[in-house]
């Protein structure tokens, strides 16, 4: 993967971004989960060198949203350029080969079989529109649906997948400049189940989480099996549940993850309340003054109050 392909990369995503905008860029940290920098979007040249200087250390993410504010959430994207599928398995893949328009930009992402598509946008939309688009393309292909929000960070080309013992070259498959309409794109799909028949809900007798809290661990288990299926957690006494950790930037070869009856969670990449739990599954990084925020989402999710 050459320099010139990053660039080109991220001039797909956000070249015509207007110049007050930002670049986030995530990365993990050994023992400390993950980090953020913020970049302004004509900052090319700055951008290639940190997140080539960043994948030497340990996985990179950039925000395929430019944002902004310098924050990693949804409320800081305004509009996106770009709309995209994370696939990851077989029968997607095959899909991905017939679907129309083909995407002109291609991503495998250093898991065999595992690739980004982007299709990016003649005009930007807005992140509801873009949401409602990615979402009907992942249905139409069966594309991983939770990786269809405005604020979703991906690997960008040239940085490595550490999932494995060998680091894997994430790389671009394809990078053409074709750009599409929006309607073109996915005008004709039909759109997936509503979104709240997606979700478990787990409604708790009790305004506050404590230890003895009766299904805030079923809450927690419930979105963790939103967001990560494959962590395979199993009782492991006084309460807790044991398996690997269900967060995208810790890759835990050697299972970690212990989850408490009261929702909150301890592993070798950190510890943290069922709020924090919440964000981490998200892929957002937690702030103090979005507190009250997670909170709300978090009531209106699973139908679970959490404590002041």
């Amino acid at each position: 993967m050459s320099a010139l392909d990053l660039r080109r990369f991220h001039n797909m995503l956000f070249g015509a971004e207007p110049a007050i905008s930002f670049v986030e860029i995530r990365h993990t940290r050994q023992g400390r989960g993950m980090g953020q920098v913020f970049l302004g979007v004509r900052e090319v040249e700055q951008w290639a060198r940190t997140v080539e200087k960043l994948t030497g250390t340990g996985d990179v993410y950039v925000g395929v949203g430019p944002r902004t504010q310098r924050a990693g959430t949804r409320e800081s994207v305004a509009r996106l350029h770009v709309l995209w599928a994370d696939i990851d398995t077989d029968d997607a893949v095959a899909a991905l080969r017939t679907f129309e328009p083909a995407p002109p930009v291609v991503i495998r992402s250093g898991t065999p079989g595992h690739l980004q598509a982007y299709w990016p946008l003649r005009d930007a939309v807005g992140p509801d529109q873009a949401e409602i688009g990615n979402r009907r393309i992942a249905h139409a292909i069966g594309a991983d649906m939770k990786s269809t929000d405005a604020a979703r960070i991906l690997r960008p080309p040239g940085t490595f997948n550490r999932k494995r013992e060998i680091p894997q070259p994430v790389r671009a498959a394809r990078l053409d400049a074709e750009v599409f309409d929006y309607e073109d794109i996915v005008g004709t799909l039909a759109d997936p189940p509503a979104r709240a028949q997606d979700r478990p809900r787990v409604e708790l007798p009790r305004e506050r989480v404590a230890d003895d809290s009766p299904g805030a661990q079923d809450a927690a288990v419930a979105l963790i099996g939103r967001y990560s299926p494959e962590a395979d957690l199993r009782p492991s006494g006084n309460g807790r549940l044991h398996g690997s950790c269900p967060f995208e930037f810790h890759e835990d070869r050697n299972p970690s993850f212990g989850l408490f009856p009261d929702g909150g969670y301890i592993c070798s990449c950190g510890t943290g309340d069922i709020v924090r739990l919440f964000v981490n599954l998200r892929g957002e990084q937690f702030t103090d003054r979005d507190l009250p925020r997670y909170r709300r989402e978090l009531r209106e999710d699973l139908g679970l109050a959490v404590a002041a």
